[in-house]
């Protein structure tokens, strides 16, 4: 089947079902869209479809009704989750909107959730925050392979940039061996000379690949931040305020002490467990409550992970000084 040409504005479904029925559920929403969205079987996750509809009404949720009635006609137990309307150039934004919404729709009734718009640490920064992007990833971007067949500096980016989002599932989103982007991983470590296995070095390195992706120049008239100095800002520690808030809310806050816990244990549950002296399930248990309070995907990826430890790292800067 021929795919239509995308719309210059689309909104990003993802559908979660069975394995089994994944042709059948995309078979229907072809049907449903009748030639006018890409319907993608997702080559990271083998329960998933993903669909790339025209957007441009500016309304939310599921328009034409569509995706829903693709939902009922599959006679499926399918979760939906839902990006907001973005530009074509935005596609993987949309994705990622959709992936972090499905992990609340798992959870709710109609296994239906709209993406919660956010303010994006990244769009937060202020002037210099794209030199110091680059200053994080210079080695990588100025990197020359020896050999013209070795991958380029391009393709390391965005194999680190997959890797960061879907970890050891990357190889099939680059279409690439498993083998070979674990050849790829550790290039990119000796290159960069930082231990990507450190989850806070992954945060850092995320937020610099975001940061690369704005259309935005660099201010050469700023001087040389770091970090640090970036994120103590007004705007980014009321941002991680916001972020974290919800997991703040119950006594004691057992929330945000699991998943600080979890992240500083490098998002592994049994070493989560065992600092806190609870069985890993429970851990696994409020990870998923904390998922469907912040409205983000923790456990999966493409994850909101990386967020939330920067947001940690903020506040606790904040109540340092």
């Amino acid at each position: 089947m021929v795919k239509p040409a995308l719309a210059s504005v689309i909104r990003v479904y993802l559908l979660e079902g069975p394995a089994a029925a994944r042709n059948k559920i995309a078979s229907q929403c072809e049907v449903v869209f009748d030639g006018r969205a890409w319907i993608v079987r997702c080559p990271v996750y083998r329960r998933h479809v993903i669909i790339l509809a025209p957007g441009g009404n500016g309304s939310g949720r599921d328009p034409d009704g569509k995706v829903l009635r693709a939902q009922q006609v599959s006679r499926e137990d399918v979760a939906i989750g839902a990006g907001n309307e973005v530009s074509l150039r935005d596609a993987a934004a949309g994705y990622e909107q959709a992936y972090h919404a499905l992990a609340v729709a798992r959870h709710r009734p109609d296994r239906f959730a709209q993406f919660t718009a956010r303010s994006d640490l990244a769009a937060l920064l202020g002037p210099g925050a794209q030199q110091w992007a680059r200053r994080a990833l210079a080695p990588l971007l100025n990197f020359e392979p020896p050999r013209p067949q070795d991958p380029c500096s391009g393709e390391l980016c965005a194999t680190l940039r997959s890797w960061l989002d879907f970890r050891a599932g990357a190889w099939k989103q680059l279409k690439i061996h498993r083998n070979t982007l674990l050849e790829r991983i550790r290039h990119i470590e000796a290159i960069l000379g930082r231990d990507l296995e450190k989850l806070p070095v992954q945060a850092e390195l995320h937020l610099a690949l975001r940061l690369l992706d704005q259309a935005r120049a660099p201010d050469a008239t700023t001087a040389a931040l770091d970090l640090d100095d970036l994120l103590a800002t007004p705007p980014v520690e009321q941002w991680a305020q916001i972020l974290l808030a919800p997991l703040a809310e119950e006594p004691g806050q057992p929330l945000l002490a699991t998943v600080r816990a979890w992240l500083e244990a490098g998002a592994r549950s049994d070493a989560t467990a065992a600092v806190l002296g609870v069985s890993a399930r429970s851990v696994h248990r409020r990870l998923v409550r904390a998922e469907h309070c912040i409205g983000r995907a923790l456990l999966g990826g493409p994850s909101a992970r990386y967020d939330v430890l920067l947001a940690l790292r903020i506040r606790d800067m904040a109540s340092a000084r």
